[in-house]
């Protein structure tokens, strides 16, 4: 997931220095913007494994609750 990001941003910075420096900037610009969705990614998916986790433990609980009542 970051390799091909930083792969990008290293091919543009060679480009910018062996040859075209619009066309370097352009490829890193866009692999920076792509680590930086990537970086996003994970962080949305991980807060959402954590409210999975949460609510399963409040559902545990509530069950607990639900069982002592009936008994």
């Amino acid at each position: 997931m970051v390799a091909d990001g930083a792969l990008v941003l290293l091919l543009g910075l060679a480009v910018a220095v062996l040859g075209s420096e619009p066309l370097g900037a352009f490829l890193m610009i866009g692999a920076l913007a792509k680590l930086f969705s990537d970086a996003s990614a994970y962080q949305a998916s991980e807060a959402r494994l954590r409210q999975m986790v949460d609510a399963r433990f409040e559902n545990e609980y509530f069950v607990e609750q639900f069982r002592q009542r009936q008994s």
